[in-house]
């Protein structure tokens, strides 16, 4: 039986007489396996690892300000904190991309490390919520994502064949640092003070982005492309009346409502256990991010023979049967925690990894940073009221993560009948298509 594959790049609209812009921007083009590659996918990678990984590690730092420094603040007014990371985490893609293309990869990730590394050592000496708010929350976010998508983008610059492979490697780092930070952090705070401990980290990461200041380069074969004809944002009205864009949109922030209280309260919600025995049960949130490694990997490797559509939107439609199943069930098991936690934390890495491969698939070069900038912002309202909303449902409920836990899932799966919808059209209706 004969399988189509459809293009993952859309017809340039562009007449080959046009007259020259006079004003053009430089556009990588990927060559493929190179040593500057090589070398940028490594420092992606780390930089990932101390970043986008410790924002991954929240949880962990919930648990604690819940016990110490905000003890008489409830987990929905902590919640905040995380969940302005994220906000400002993704509201900042358009202007970070924008300053990427202007300037390239290094003076963002160079501005991103020193405000990250800076957050971390206001966080670590901030004894009052609103210091968190700003230091934990604003600046940490700032930092990460001036970080995160130069990296990503000056990654996808040098590859194109094995595109989603190397942004695999590159998200992997997160996800690693996901699994390491939380243990760190347990056992810092166990023997250390927690000033101490997160400078010790902060340093870690100032070495690590070092690194990828020095290493992160975009390609040095470019082609122009025009900025001033199409206008500031022709580009938004253009993804407005692709069908494709705005389901893969609507999809995405039904699920970011979601996706990120088991990462925020995985961690709270297992202490809660009546028998909370097994040490295991208190890296769940490592084991977590460990699964979400392996997801990345190997859904990002499996998007090149079975479609980034078609994964995403069946790594959505699980991450929700598996909280309303798994997460749902385990009130006294902690065998179930910890399988959902490997479960889930597979899936949703996968459903991170395949976000920028969809939307490359069907954006032209021109505007294929803008778009992944535009649904990044766009999702940053939903990321930043989900968790503390989802902290409300636990509060209301007298400390029982049911309502929450069903409020996390069933918003998982409505956004992935969504997502279906978007492989649909962008199958134009044929299942056997891989998109």
């Amino acid at each position: 039986m004969t399988t189509l594959t459809l293009s993952t790049s859309s017809t340039p609209t562009e007449v080959a007489s046009a007259p020259a812009p006079k004003s053009t921007r430089p556009r990588p083009c990927p060559r493929e396996s190179s040593r500057q590659g090589v070398l940028s996918a490594i420092g992606a990678f780390l930089a990932l690892l101390c970043t986008f990984g410790q924002m991954n590690a929240f949880g962990a730092f919930l648990a604690y300000y819940k016990d110490h420094q905000l003890a008489s603040y409830s987990s929905a007014v902590i919640s905040w904190i995380g969940s302005i990371q994220l906000f400002v985490f993704f509201v900042s893609g358009i202007p970070v991309g924008i300053l990427f293309d202007k300037y390239g990869p290094r003076l963002p990730i160079v501005l991103g490390s020193v405000i990250h590394v800076l957050s971390m050592v206001l966080t670590s000496v901030s004894t009052k919520y609103w210091h968190l708010v700003l230091t934990h929350g604003f600046l940490f976010g700032l930092g990460v994502a001036l970080v995160f998508y130069p990296c990503v983008a000056a990654v996808s610059s040098h590859f194109h064949r094995r595109r989603a492979a190397a942004l695999g490697f590159v998200l992997a780092g997160s996800g690693i640092g996901g699994v390491i930070y939380p243990i760190a952090f347990h056992i810092l705070f166990l023997t250390l003070q927690f000033g101490w401990s997160v400078r010790i980290c902060a340093g870690v990461s100032a070495l690590l982005c070092l690194v990828a200041c020095f290493t992160v380069t975009s390609a040095d074969e470019t082609v122009t492309v025009d900025v001033e004809r199409e206008g500031k944002f022709a580009w938004a009205m253009d993804g407005l009346k692709d069908r494709v864009y705005v389901s893969l949109i609507v999809g995405n922030l039904f699920v970011s409502l979601g996706i990120f209280i088991p990462y925020f309260f995985i961690s709270s919600y297992t202490v809660t256990l009546p028998t909370p025995r097994s040490t295991l049960c208190l890296y769940t949130l490592s084991i977590m991010n460990a699964s979400g490694v392996l997801g990345r990997f190997f859904l990002s490797l499996l998007a090149d023979s079975l479609g980034p559509f078609t994964l995403l939107a069946l790594s959505s439609l699980s991450m929700g049967i598996f909280t309303l199943t798994l997460w749902l069930l385990s009130e006294n098991s902690v065998v179930l925690v910890i399988l959902y936690a490997v479960a889930y934390g597979f899936c949703s890495g996968g459903f991170i990894a395949l976000i920028n491969p969809c939307v490359a698939g069907i954006s032209e070069v021109r505007v294929m940073g803008r778009r992944i900038g535009g649904l990044y912002t766009l999702v940053a309202f939903p990321a930043l009221v989900g968790n503390p909303l989802g902290a409300f449902l636990l509060d209301r409920s007298g400390g029982s993560y049911r309502s929450m836990i069903i409020f996390s899932g069933a918003v998982m799966v409505v956004g992935s009948t969504v997502l279906i919808l978007s492989r649909w059209q962008r199958s134009e209706g044929r299942f056997r298509v891989v998109v």
